[in-house]
């Protein structure tokens, strides 16, 4: 087995699900770029008790503009560790079977990070003629939170070039869309009682970027809703695990305010009303003209990915994937017209607030700007012909270009019906692949030195 792959599985078993310190895996992460002779330091971000970390690997001239390559630590959580028929119940604990390697994490974006490690071992050597940055950042599926950081703390002249590690098959991805998300809470003004039947929906996880690879546990909630009846009260409505995952399973406590044995006060809410914020934003995210045939979907989406019961407070969470040009602004502008109008009708029994969690840039690169030629003589040196692509969901490389930096998408591993979903995987032949165009990379921006190894 290569020692790209045996690298990858010791990733894939670190727990680095996004809400939790990725601290072990950006030290280990450092301590494989100091033995490659990079100068590692590290960003440090403390949140909710738990700390974060960027780690940066420096190599070659202390000026000029450097390369970047980078990819994220951090992973979304496995969902139902039964789902993961492929690594044993385990989604930690990699199996290799036929040539692919399984396990959360493997292909987003675990593998990236593996094949650019290897990928300058290999020119560990070399005289370097430019600054190479190697970047691993935390909390890429929970805001960016290490990117942020890094365009905060970054000291020096901007990057010439960003390419950012995420799987694109290892295609050439110049431009994708960008990626909101609104909460919107419904807050109970009345106490009813209810004895609450539960109902549980079942679903299958995806990417929000391509909803209809999914099956989403909470819409089937809601459209239950939408025929249940007028007179329903919810008690609560809970699922999904992630702001950017098609939720695979619910649960909803809902019935009729009655007096019988039973019974209990609790807060409420009008089945109607989540109803009718569910309509909102389906009519906000209808409204939004154009469609670009580039992107699958070709048009923008919103996906309910998140709800939440808390005492008094049920929030709704909402994933929107939209098309370059187009902005959460414009979104927040049209849901709060919606919902003012039509949760007016429950003033006396709900009020209601609209907050913005998420707002990342779509990335509207070049084909054949810096970032875009390098990959392509890359992929040319290697054998390979440079496919120029469009992605449905959001990278790391749109917060670069926005600071004003060509930034481009390529890495290993298949995007679409694979990552965010139980068995995740990864093709080895695509990983060592990865290892190759890396290297050229690295060679044709920052190196002097003889033709990189076939």
């Amino acid at each position: 087995m290569s020692d790209v792959t045996e690298l990858l599985k010791e990733f894939v078993a670190h727990n680095t699900v996004t809400t939790r310190s990725n601290a072990a895996l950006a030290r280990r992460v450092g301590r494989l770029l100091g033995r490659a002779g990079f100068r590692v330091s590290y960003q440090k971000v403390r949140r909710n008790g738990q700390v974060f970390v960027n780690v940066l690997g420096r190599k070659g001239p202390a000026s000029g503009r450097p390369l970047v390559l980078c990819a994220h630590l951090d992973t979304v959580p496995p969902g139902e560790r039964s789902a993961w028929t492929r690594t044993g119940g385990d989604p930690r604990r990699a199996r290799v079977e036929r040539g692919v390697l399984y396990g959360l994490g493997s292909a987003d974006d675990k593998g990236s990070m593996a094949a650019i490690l290897e990928a300058a071992s290999r020119t560990a050597r070399d005289t370097f003629t430019r600054p190479f940055v190697v970047l691993g950042t935390f909390g890429e599926e929970s805001g960016m939170g290490g990117a942020h950081t890094v365009l905060k703390r970054w000291k020096g002249p901007k990057p010439y070039a960003v390419l950012a590690a995420e799987p694109t098959a290892l295609g050439v991805t110049y431009k994708h869309k960008g990626m909101g998300v609104a909460e919107i809470t419904l807050v109970a003004r009345r106490r009813a009682k209810l004895r609450a039947a539960g109902k549980r929906f079942s679903g299958r996880s995806a990417h929000s970027s391509q909803p209809s690879t999914g099956v989403n546990a909470l819409d089937k909630a809601v459209r239950w809703l939408r025929t249940s009846g007028r007179g329903t009260l919810v008690a609560s409505l809970d699922g999904g695990q992630a702001r950017n995952m098609v939720p695979a399973s619910a649960r909803l406590a809902a019935g009729v305010s009655r007096s019988a044995a039973g019974s209990t006060v609790r807060p409420v809410f009008p089945a109607p009303a989540i109803v009718d914020v569910r309509n909102a934003v389906a009519r906000t995210i209808a409204r939004f003209p154009g469609r670009d045939r580039a992107f699958d979907p070709p048009v923008s989406t919103s996906t309910l990915c998140l709800a939440r019961t808390e005492g008094t407070a049920l929030t709704l969470c909402f994933d929107f994937r939209l098309n370059p040009g187009q902005t959460m602004d414009r979104v927040v502008k049209r849901l709060k017209k919606l919902l003012t109008a039509g949760l007016a009708v429950y003033r006396r029994e709900l009020g209601w607030k609209l907050r913005v969690e998420r707002d990342n840039p779509a990335l509207r690169g070049r084909p054949l700007g810096p970032a875009g030629r390098l990959a392509a003589g890359a992929l040319a040196d290697a054998g390979l012909s440079a496919r120029f692509l469009a992605k449905s969901g959001c990278t790391e490389a749109g917060l670069y270009s926005r600071w004003g930096v060509s930034s481009a998408v390529l890495g290993p591993g298949v995007s679409r019906g694979n990552i965010h979903r139980p068995n995740e995987r990864i093709a080895i032949g695509q990983l060592e692949a990865a290892v190759r165009i890396y290297e050229r990379i690295i060679r044709r921006a920052c190196t002097r030195a003889p033709e990189a190894r076939a």
